[in-house]
This record gives C-alpha cells, sequence and structure tokens, in this order.
C-alpha cells in the first residue's frame, strides 16, 4: 500500500447530511440524485462521502454524501458544503471489505509513523471519492457490497 501527503484544494459541493452508516449513505446519494436531474455538476464519475474527524472520538453520527458543485443554485433539502484547502494523507482502495480495514488501520499507522497527525479540529472532514463507473457503489445496498474502489482523504497536520 502507497500512502502520499498531497494539499487538497478547497472543494465546493452540493451535498446531503445523512446518518453514519452506509445504508444512510446510499439513501442520501439517491435523494441527492434525484434533486440534480437535470442540473450540471463538475466531475460526474465521482461521488464523494464527508467524514466529520471530530466526532470520532464519540462516535460518527452523521455524514455527508456530495458532488462537486457547478453553480449556486443548491436544490431545496441539499446544502452547499465547502471542504477547506488541506494536507491530506491519500490511499487508495481497491479489494475486498478486509482489505478496505487493512487500507484505514495501514493508513492511521502511516499517519502516526511519519510525524503527521489526524486534524481532528471541528471542521475538518476525511474525504471519500468513489468513481461512479464502471459500477457505482451507492447502487449497491451496503451489506451486499463485496469490492470497494475508492480513494482516501485523511485530514492531517505535520507534528
Amino acid at each position: 500500500m502507497e500512502v502520499q501527503v498531497i494539499e487538497r484544494a478547497e472543494m465546493k459541493t452540493i451535498a446531503i447530511k445523512v446518518g453514519g452508516d452506509g445504508h444512510e449513505v446510499r439513501r442520501g446519494w439517491h435523494l441527492l440524485q434525484k434533486k440534480l436531474e437535470g442540473r450540471s455538476w463538475n466531475n460526474r464519475n465521482i461521488g464523494y462521502v464527508f467524514v466529520p474527524e471530530w466526532q470520532w472520538a464519540s462516535g460518527v453520527k452523521e455524514l455527508h454524501v456530495g458532488v462537486e458543485l457547478d453553480t449556486d443554485m443548491v436544490p431545496r433539502g441539499a446544502e452547499k458544503f465547502v471542504v477547506p484547502t488541506k494536507l491530506y494523507a491519500t490511499i487508495k482502495v481497491h479489494g475486498d471489505k478486509k482489505h478496505m480495514e487493512d487500507s484505514y488501520t495501514f493508513l492511521n499507522e502511516w499517519i502516526t509513523a511519519n510525524g503527521y497527525e489526524k486534524d481532528i479540529s471541528k471542521g475538518s472532514y476525511s474525504v471519500e471519492a468513489n468513481p461512479l463507473k464502471p459500477i457505482n457503489p451507492f447502487d449497491i445496498p451496503a451489506d451486499e457490497i463485496k469490492e470497494y474502489d475508492y480513494v482516501i482523504y485523511a485530514p492531517v497536520k505535520k507534528l
């Protein structure tokens, strides 16, 4: 597994806040898609999940699912959601559930071993960038998905 540290520019998105599990993410994704019918948005090949890092201490209760914003016109029931410019440790996940879990473990250990710490300050989000082609992972029920293919961006600070 390979980890890279990059600075990711501010990202403007249209998003929906959902509960903190895979079923809610998929429900939110489909609701967002209905709200976006007939509208254009950037990078139609990637769907995002945003995880509030400061919630890990007490358990993540809410996530945001979204797409890159192409307009300031936000549909009712969605929100303009901005992820600020930050430094991220990033890793590609491609494999089964065990590989996904191992990727998170590896990434967290790498961060600590390489002079960084996770940025868990209020307003700091990790980003999961999910390719929507050839298979949209949001179309596969959370309890049925067998293979994961996405990039994790974990916000970090240099020690």
